[in-house]
């Protein structure tokens, strides 16, 4: 600091220091004022923040609450989904017990009476059937046993119901013979076609037109590759309507892949997505016995054409014939059953 030199400048100087303090007084009191109101910003600020945490926590609890609520909702939605879908099966179950045998495209009996969204159509299962059945004129020439057995146990121009008809190639045999065919399927190709050779063709389920059917009104009744189509119970309904329908001495035939056979069992049975399963010769003999019919024959038809050649190859030897019976032995199981004469 400099010295003084003079009374003046010492006052001048004090006036100064003075001036300075009061500056200083001022500033340190403008800042008190500005730190009151920062310190009360502050606090407004901090309860403005703790206002917004308490909303945010509100806010993620009724999330909460309400993810946990649709998540309860869902799972309700789901049960009665669930609910709805095994009344729905029950009562489909409750229909089937009602009315227990319905038809497959091809005319063949089934369990549902209700029409089947995913069935086959009609055009497609002929041409299926021209694919893997095989062609018409080999087919009646497989089926010419039954019509001969139909032609020696019949009248002429007896009434014979085909069900299942399919192609029509039964029926078209039974005509020639001098027999008198009605063919039966739900298949609308078929049966028109059919109804475009002069033959009478119905358009209806094998089980309804049996129903329909009086007592003792049918000469005869046949069934080519049908039961593999349908449970045990609606075989034996099938079985108990032909007996009540056939008349005294009527004649009930029918065919079916021979499970005999391990290749046809195991493989080619199974070619026709439509099949349900293969019925053992055994069990149609006794179910049909059960319901009422004497059986007058059964066939073992189209074995494969090594079949004879490769039996004679070891001769006399037990396990080689049943090895080749198994594997090579006939295709197709064929009955011919009768209701007793009265």
């Amino acid at each position: 600091m400099a010295p003084i030199r003079s009374p003046r400048e010492a006052l001048a100087r004090l006036k100064n220091l003075g001036m300075e303090v009061e500056a200083l007084r001022q500033s340190q009191k403008q800042q008190t004022k500005v730190s009151t109101t920062h310190a009360r910003e502050l606090k407004l600020l901090r309860s403005e923040v703790n206002q917004l945490l308490g909303q945010v926590e509100h806010l993620v609890s009724a999330l909460a609450a309400e993810t946990h609520a649709r998540e309860l909702v869902k799972s309700e939605v789901e049960r009665n989904a669930a609910s709805k879908a095994s009344v729905a099966r029950l009562e489909q179950a409750v229909r089937r017990l009602e009315h227990p045998v319905s038809e497959v495209p091809n005319g063949v009996v089934a369990v549902s009476t209700e029409p089947d969204d995913e069935a086959m159509p009609p055009r497609l299962y002929l041409a299926m059937e021209d694919e893997l059945r095989g062609d018409p004129v080999d087919i009646s020439q497989r089926q010419r046993p039954y019509v001969e057995r139909f032609a020696e146990l019949l009248p002429s121009g007896a009434r014979i119901a085909d069900l299942g008809c399919g192609r029509g190639e039964f029926v078209q045999a039974l005509s020639a013979a001098g027999l008198t065919p009605i063919a039966v399927d739900t298949n609308t190709d078929a049966i028109e076609e059919i109804r475009q050779s002069g033959i009478e063709a119905i358009n209806q389920r094998a089980d309804r037109f049996l129903r329909e059917q009086p007592d003792d009104s049918l000469h005869g009744i046949s069934a080519f590759h049908l039961i593999e189509h349908i449970p045990t119970d609606a075989m034996v309904r099938l079985f108990e309507e032909s007996f009540r329908a056939l008349r005294s001495g009527g004649v009930f035939v029918l065919e079916t892949p021979n499970p005999e056979n391990i290749r046809v069992g195991a493989h080619t049975f199974w070619l026709d997505p439509t099949h349900l399963k293969p019925v053992p010769p055994l069990l149609i003999d006794t179910l049909l016995r059960a319901s009422g019919f004497e059986i007058v024959d059964s066939l073992r038809l189209s074995a494969y054409p090594d079949f004879e050649r490769l039996l004679a190859e070891h001769s006399g030897s037990e396990l080689w014939e049943q090895a080749v019976r198994s594997l090579y032995g006939p295709q197709d199981f064929g009955i011919v059953a009768a209701k007793p004469r009265q």
